[in-house]
């Protein structure tokens, strides 16, 4: 699923949500952008399950959610959003990477949480999907930088 597991942070007062980009960007209506020259991922990245991870932690809307670091092209601070052409209730703007225009999607519409719609976030979390395309999830702030092996993570429960 869209939160296929928790991270618990290293003092044990905080879950936290991993995002799991393979089914994000298989959903209908999260775009990404065909970016020639961003990096596809390398097997040796995706074949890292048995080692220690690296995984961003940060907050959006008043949740903290982790990525595997590996996914994540760049980090834009204080991104230019325009007006999106794209036809997505998720997209709330889009932003120029490199003369590609690049979604900018809200991580909340994206997972169905409640929160204020927004029509900026102060970043940008770029990632790149295993298929070389890009988009933007906006947050509020980075927290944290966690090592983690990826099989200490705990099931998500399901309501």
């Amino acid at each position: 699923g869209l939160l296929p597991a928790l991270l618990l942070s290293a003092d044990e007062s905080r879950i936290i949500y991993k995002l799991d980009l393979g089914v994000l960007s298989s959903l209908p209506g999260v775009l990404f952008a065909a970016d020639p020259s961003a990096q596809i991922l390398k097997e040796e990245a995706l074949a890292a399950k048995n080692r220690l991870l690296h995984y961003l932690v940060f907050e959006c809307d008043g949740r903290n959610f982790c990525i595997d670091a590996s996914v994540v092209t760049e980090l834009v601070d204080g991104p230019e959003i325009t007006a999106s052409d794209f036809a997505s209730d998720c997209c709330f703007g889009v932003t120029s990477v490199r003369g590609t225009k690049v979604p900018a999607l809200s991580l909340s519409e994206v997972l169905g949480l409640d929160h204020q719609r927004q029509t900026s976030k102060p970043q940008l979390l770029l990632l790149t999907a295993p298929d070389g395309r890009v988009c933007g999830f906006g947050y509020d702030r980075m927290v944290a930088i966690q090592r983690q092996d990826p099989d200490s993570l705990l099931a998500a429960p399901g309501y």
